[in-house]
């Protein structure tokens, strides 16, 4: 609605699990408000993978009471951009940067052609993050995970919770610290977290940081730097 109202004409496209796109309409038709730009939605019934211009999504099914489905994004590998190369040639900082970074050549104003290859240096590889909402931990999750930047991950309980855990199909703090270390991820946020800590979820984290030091409880409008 509020794209809708700021007169969004570009179309979106909206991925995720079967009955989704029922869901969306039935909010537009009790709303009552007419789309300004082309909606697209997209349902994804298993493991589907998404080619976007500069990254990669997979789609995949976690292990949940009812369908629900992780994420994992990863950056396309990418040449690192020598900054004082560019200032040496002279190319104003700004668009023309933008396309030398994406691999596209350049023309300046006295007519110089500058190749990406000018400016360009070794290559570095995209960043990797995994978004598994709702879900006991899963081998399918473990191996995705190997070696990834970032994992956000149900923590709803502590270890001692661990049966309701289970019967909820969540995941205890260590149970997804002891994923994240088996993975090799470098850092680990827990998130989905039980009401029941709502005013101390210090012990979450302490049990994770036993198992990963790298481990933190998320935050509303944390910032994540990977």
């Amino acid at each position: 609605m509020s794209l809708a109202l700021g007169k969004r004409e570009k179309t979106l496209t909206i991925y995720g699990p079967n009955g989704i796109k029922g869901f969306i309409n039935k909010v537009i038709d009790t709303m009552h408000f007419d789309l300004t730009y082309p909606l697209e939605i997209v349902e994804i019934a298993g493991e589907e993978n998404f080619e976007f211009l500069n990254y990669k999504i997979t789609c995949f099914p976690l292990e949940h009471r009812i369908f629900t489905l992780g994420y994992v994004i990863v950056e396309k590998p990418k040449a690192k951009f020598d900054v004082e190369k560019a200032k040496s040639l002279k190319i104003p900082k700004g668009p023309l940067w933008g396309k030398l970074k994406s691999g596209e050549s350049i023309h300046l104003n006295n007519g110089r052609v500058i190749q990406p290859s000018q400016v360009l240096g070794n290559i570095k590889p995209g960043k990797k993050i995994l978004y598994c909402t709702d879900t006991r931990p899963t081998i399918k999750t473990k191996n995705l995970s190997k070696n990834a930047d970032l994992l956000i991950h149900d923590g709803m309980f502590e270890e001692n919770l661990k049966e309701f855990a289970t019967i909820g199909g969540h995941s205890t703090v260590v149970e997804a610290a002891e994923l994240a270390k088996d993975s090799k991820v470098k850092k680990l946020i827990l998130f989905h977290i039980s009401s029941r800590y709502e005013n101390n979820n210090s012990i979450l984290e302490l049990q994770a940081k036993k198992i990963f030091p790298n481990s933190f409880i998320a935050e509303d409008f944390m910032r994540i730097l990977v």
